[in-house]
């Protein structure tokens, strides 16, 4: 998980919290907040040149993955070839992470004084 959907929830928050000139006051953004959506692009592998493989141990360990991880996955690598422009890739597919907020979050989203969002959503 990368924590892009919590990041954006407390930089929403900090931004009314902080701002005295801030349009939007705490306590509406906790009640009307239901979730925080974070979003990226990542490269597919060709489908005409990838074939399956098994990552080693130190490109696990960088994802923070271990080998069990992967279990009923089929992790796939593309050598290039004309229809990829030799890159191993071709398209691209989103990733979402979705964080959803739930009422003990909320309460503390109304607290201006409250401790951080990110140790509360971390929780």
């Amino acid at each position: 998980m990368s924590r892009d959907s919590e990041a954006a929830l407390a930089g929403l928050w900090q931004a009314a919290a902080g701002d005295p000139a801030a349009l939007v006051e705490p306590f509406l953004v906790a009640s009307s907040l239901t979730a925080s959506v974070a979003q990226r692009l990542v490269r597919r592998p060709c489908e005409s040149c990838s074939e399956p493989y098994q990552p080693d141990e130190v490109t696990l360990a960088l994802l923070g993955l271990v080998a069990s991880d992967l279990a009923g996955a089929t992790p796939r690598r593309g050598s290039g070839c004309s229809e990829c422009g030799y890159t191993g890739y071709r398209g691209r597919t989103a990733v979402y992470e979705v964080l959803s907020v739930d009422e003990d979050a909320g309460v503390r989203l109304r607290d201006p004084a409250g401790a951080e969002v990110s140790l509360v959503l971390s929780q």
